[in-house]
């Protein structure tokens, strides 16, 4: 099976923004505020992090140039040797990390929706309206991967708008 590559420069570029910079930075942002006790240790907290991060990314990096065929980490579990190891990587990292990041990311953009919408503040229909977001996010991706890179690039500018006023405006 070839597939084909539809998506351009723009939507790999938010790609990889809206992978590196993610939603936990505005999830765990008031919290590592909190916990640091002044903007400088936070900022400090955050630039160790990513620190710590640093040589995964690397890693990654060389992976992804070395294979640069589809399938990420079977691929590369399957070219050490282990088919059967990457098949478990791949359902492993389904069931506990990728579900249930998407049910956080969606419960917590849906949480800060309630500042607009009252009823959806910590009640049923908050976890109606996560699940149907994550259904129209689904079936956008579903019906096609430029639409969904498309949607890419728009959530990656009002991830990044936040940011870049805060920088600017400090």
């Amino acid at each position: 099976m070839n597939l084909k590559r539809e998506l351009n420069i723009w939507h790999v570029i938010a790609l990889i923004l809206g992978s590196v910079i993610g939603s936990g930075v505005f999830i765990n942002l008031p919290i590592v505020a909190r916990e640091a006790g002044s903007p400088l240790l936070a900022v400090a907290a955050w630039f160790i992090g990513g620190l710590i991060w640093l040589p995964q990314l690397f890693i990654l990096a060389e992976m992804a140039t070395a294979y640069p065929d589809e399938g990420f980490g079977y691929l590369y579990l399957k070219k050490a040797g282990s088919p059967a190891l990457g098949f478990l990587y791949v359902w492993t990292v389904f069931w506990t990390s990728d579900t249930p990041s998407i049910t956080i990311i969606a419960l917590s953009a849906v949480s800060a929706l309630s500042i607009f919408w009252g009823p959806l503040e910590g009640t049923l229909y908050t976890k109606l309206f996560a699940m149907l977001l994550i259904m129209i996010l689904t079936y956008i991706h579903y019906r096609s991967v430029r639409k969904g890179g498309g949607f890419q690039i728009i959530l990656t500018v009002a991830k990044l708008s936040p940011l870049i006023l805060l920088c600017i405006l400090g």
